[in-house]
């Protein structure tokens, strides 16, 4: 490895498999993304980036397999992985937070939360990556016991 490594993602763009055949691996101080393949020892693609990734995540909404790179600065950066190379580029802006990523199912849909000042739900519409604005209330039941 070049650098110190940030932060990684190894998902399954296949949901049904348990293991990857890709490698996503952010450096801290050259701030770049690398997408390496556990067939080879080459690395398919890399890109740079404009603040330091905080998280990672390799995800197929099911149209195309993604790599979502959550920027410290507060931005979101979204790439398609098409024949071993990162394409069209898209950037979304949570805040000035850095931006934490978790993937679930919600019904039939895989999508992903991206939190940072801002949360937003990404999905798939007619075969495009889509957000939508979320707020988040969180409540608790159970009372919370002060101690004396």
């Amino acid at each position: 490895m070049r650098e110190e490594i940030s932060v990684l993602s190894c998902t399954p763009f296949d949901a049904t498999r348990m293991f990857s055949f890709y490698i996503a691996v952010a450096y801290w101080s050259i701030h770049a993304v690398e997408l390496l393949s556990v067939a080879s020892t080459d690395v398919c693609d890399s890109v740079s980036l404009p603040a330091f990734p905080r998280s990672l995540l390799l995800h197929n909404f099911g149209n195309a397999p993604q790599i979502l790179i959550g920027l410290r600065d507060g931005t979101l950066v979204a790439y398609t992985f098409v024949n071993d190379a990162l394409e069209d580029k898209r950037i979304f802006s949570l805040g000035s937070e850095p931006v934490g990523l978790t993937q679930f199912d919600m019904g039939e849909r895989r999508v992903v939360f991206a939190s940072g000042s801002r949360g937003a739900l990404f999905y798939s519409e007619k075969g495009i990556m889509q957000h939508s604005s979320v707020l988040i209330k969180v409540t608790s039941r159970h009372p919370v016991r002060l101690p004396r």
